[in-house]
């Protein structure tokens, strides 16, 4: 049962790692369109 706990543990860890990567990456890629977004509004801005 000790065994079988731990590779649950291990599986769950892994699991949150992912998600916690995927957040992050999504996070990052979001503020890199709203970035992008507020440069080409600028840019329009300007011209």
């Amino acid at each position: 049962r000790q065994s079988s706990g731990e590779v649950d543990y291990s599986v769950y860890s892994e699991w949150v790692f992912q998600s916690v990567n995927l957040a992050i990456n999504a996070s990052l890629t979001h503020q890199y369109s709203v970035n992008k977004a507020l440069i080409h509004a600028e840019l329009f801005i300007v011209l």
